[in-house]
């Protein structure tokens, strides 16, 4: 005598399904050397380090405009290698991000710098002055 499964609930009986009765699928195949694993984008760590450094240079350029100078040429040059790489991989809108960021940082030191220098021109020669008083003078004579 067969045996009798208990229904099933909402009244049905068990369904069988032949395709899960086969033999299992076939391994997958195992990925390149050097590939991504699967469902990770590919990742370009030179763009990344270029945005990093850009976004960097920018605050530092307005705080410290020497160091915000130098890691602007460093997003620079590191965005622009990036991008010749992101042909094979990924990261061209970080790469150029970090291009742009490079160039605003840049721009910004230089002109910290130069406004820097400009004061220090203006008031270079009252620093010179014995007694604080004599300085106060000084600057107030130049503005």
């Amino acid at each position: 005598m067969t045996e009798q499964h208990p229904p099933q609930p909402g009244g049905s009986t068990p369904e069988r399904f032949p395709e899960y009765d086969s033999t299992p699928p076939p391994p997958r195949p195992v990925p390149a050397y050097n590939a991504p694993a699967p469902g990770q984008a590919n990742r370009n760590g030179m763009a990344i380090g270029a945005l990093v450094v850009g976004v960097v240079g920018v605050v530092l350029a307005i705080c410290f405009a020497p160091v915000g100078l130098v890691l602007g040429v460093v997003a620079l040059v590191l965005g622009v290698l990036a991008r010749r790489k992101s042909t094979v991989s990924g990261g061209r809108g970080q790469a150029t991000s970090g291009i742009v960021l490079g160039a605003v940082s840049v721009v910004l030191a230089v002109i910290v710098l130069a406004f820097v220098g400009s004061i220090m021109n203006k008031f270079g020669d009252c620093t010179n002055k014995a007694t604080q008083a004599e300085q106060q003078a000084c600057i107030q004579g130049k503005l």
